[in-house]
């Protein structure tokens, strides 16, 4: 089984948002476990993704000041997971993505 966590700067109801909320089904479907990350406490959508067994968790940043602590949070979080792919979703989610590490690694 393929493992694959998404991190988004929140789950609020907007675009990329929703466009992940609807496609979880599709990829579940083929096999794929899915994580969600949002970096701020936004989760107006996380209902609803753990409702299909999606495992959702949060960093809780303010979008306005990055916090080191929680990005190294982010870290710990990858290595205990050992997602096959990290998918980013819009420019906040992406600077995370090389501070933390490669998957499986």
């Amino acid at each position: 089984m393929i493992k694959v966590m998404h991190v988004i700067t929140t789950l609020g109801p907007a675009g990329a948002e929703t466009m992940l909320c609807r496609s979880l089904p599709a990829w579940m479907a083929r096999g794929l476990k899915i994580e969600i990350v949002s970096l701020t406490g936004v989760l107006d959508l996380a209902e609803s993704m753990e409702a299909i067994g999606v495992r959702v968790r949060t960093l809780g940043m303010n979008k306005n000041a990055p916090n080191p602590l929680r990005v190294m949070r982010l870290a710990r979080w990858i290595r205990e997971s050992k997602p096959d792919i990290i998918q980013t979703w819009m420019y906040h989610a992406k600077p995370g993505r090389g501070s933390c590490g490669t998957p499986g690694g």
